[in-house]
């Protein structure tokens, strides 16, 4: 049976004057399968390929999933205080498990040095714990996907691999 064993998609939260509302999503089956579709804030399909993954690429992933099965207890909407930005949606998946979860403005910028309020601590740090633990192993996989000349990040997906079709 396949299934997808990693989603990723980023979208805008509102359609507003001048932006880049566009979102993308990639999907990988655990068949190796990497589909990416970038779509316009009507989710008209801009753009939709196909690409292969390695083996070795799928059982990295994983087992970098197994290794962070604590993903699978994180909350499926995360709130951080941002309702507006950019949405996140992440989908992490076993043979017996699955996790959809939901976020908004989810970055890295706090492990880069950036200080946080006490404030915000008070009433958010139990959701940045486990906004951590998804950017844990979100860029687990990037890095996974990066030996195979797949570039992804919170916002970006690219390759010069050749599409499947």
């Amino acid at each position: 049976m396949n299934y997808p064993i990693f989603e990723y998609k980023e979208f805008a939260s509102c359609n507003f004057l001048g932006g880049n509302t566009n979102s993308f999503e990639i999907k990988i089956q655990e068949n190796g399968t990497i589909e990416y579709k970038e779509s316009d804030f009507n989710d008209n399909t801009l753009e939709f390929k196909f690409y292969q993954l390695s083996k070795d690429g799928i059982e990295k992933i994983k087992k970098s999933i197994e290794n962070n099965c604590e993903i699978f207890d994180i909350n499926s909407r995360l709130n951080n205080g941002s309702l507006d930005g950019c949405g996140n949606e992440f989908w992490f998946a076993n043979k017996k498990r699955n996790r959809q979860i939901l976020a908004w403005n989810i970055d890295d910028s706090i492990d880069d040095g950036h200080k946080v309020r006490e404030e915000y601590l008070k009433e958010y740090g139990e959701n940045l714990k486990q906004e951590r633990i998804v950017l844990k192993l979100f860029f687990e996989i990037c890095d996974i996907l990066k030996e195979e000349k797949f570039e992804l990040s919170l916002y970006k997906f690219k390759t010069d691999n050749k599409s499947k079709y």
